[in-house]
């Protein structure tokens, strides 16, 4: 950081982390998943669970936006993220969409009733669901984008990052009602408490925790429902702990939420103010991909990796 301002550095590759696991990718293999190693020690994780007995599915899951005179601004196909880990959980997508999921159970983050406190290395199936393409987990909720285009969450609801239309403590036994007027979703990003859908028309929904301005430009600390923010255009999401960020067709990003350690990348505001409007990041970097971590970001051109925020 350089002036109060951030200062963006270059690297060689890009690599992106969850809380729980590190990996350049995430290969999905008809042995299984996690075979190259979800883990920064290369331990094979998806032995110890016993994930290989019932591997996803065979196909990488690709969406195809709709085109045509109905949606000017159309986002193009994309792989979908089959595994993502919260704090102290993770989920992944196996065969026919159905979702399971371990770890830490105090919010029924893993899709069963709350009040079995913790599932340890118990695999669990989250019910109701055999139609998933895309998994998001927050802190201590997960949600998943269905084939249908609509978001389903389940878990801790205190911000209303569940998408509900309400905030309030829930015994969460599966998931709940799809997210609030929310519909032709094409990919999902969730922060510590909020959620972010891109919709396949370009446009960017926020939901949840909003104190940082994470889910949007309103005054309300929670927005238990999507919130459209002001972008077009859009053709990829991502999120931090308490931020996000948004890459358009012409490879220009802007983020928003959180600014305490510099990670919305932009010279229009002092480091430590946040902003729910979202702003440009500096430079001139035309990013081909863009990742958020906790209190950083990444973005990858054609021949370098940017990074800003916490060091």
């Amino acid at each position: 950081m350089r002036g109060g301002r951030p200062a963006l550095r270059a690297f060689a590759a890009l690599i992106w982390c969850g809380l729980a696991s590190c990996a350049v990718s995430a290969t999905v293999s008809d042995s299984g998943i996690g075979r190259d190693g979800f883990t920064t020690d290369g331990s094979n994780t998806a032995d110890i669970l016993n994930l290989a007995d019932h591997p996803p599915s065979d196909d990488r899951i690709v969406t195809d936006a709709p085109f045509g005179d109905t949606n000017p601004n159309p986002a193009p196909p994309r792989e979908h993220r089959l595994l993502d880990a919260g704090s102290l959980h993770t989920c992944v997508i196996r065969r026919a969409g159905r979702v399971w999921c371990w770890g830490v159970n105090y919010n029924g983050q893993l899709g069963v009733d709350s009040r079995v406190a913790n599932a340890g290395l118990e695999i669990v199936e989250v019910p109701g669901i055999d139609d998933a393409v895309e998994l998001s987990a927050g802190a201590a909720f997960t949600c998943a984008l269905r084939r249908t285009g609509h978001v389903v969450c389940w878990g801790d609801n205190t911000y209303g990052q569940r998408g509900l239309g309400f905030a309030g403590t829930t015994i969460s036994s599966g998931p709940g009602p799809e997210a609030t007027e929310l519909g032709d979703v094409l990919s999902i990003e969730s922060g510590a408490e909020f959620t972010c859908a891109l919709k396949t028309n370009g446009t960017v929904s926020c939901w949840g925790r909003n104190d940082y301005g994470q889910s949007g430009p309103s005054k309300s600390r929670i927005l238990p429902s999507p919130s459209r923010l002001s972008l077009t255009g859009v053709v990829e999401l991502t999120a931090g702990y308490q931020h996000a960020c948004a890459r358009d067709r012409l490879e220009s990003t802007v983020c928003w939420g959180s600014n305490g350690n510099g990670q919305l990348g932009s010279d229009a505001g002092i480091v430590g103010t946040s902003s729910s409007q979202p702003r440009s990041v500096s430079g001139e970097h035309r990013f081909v991909e863009i990742r958020g971590g906790g209190g950083f970001t990444c973005g990858r051109t054609v021949d370098a990796a940017w990074c800003w925020g916490q060091n």
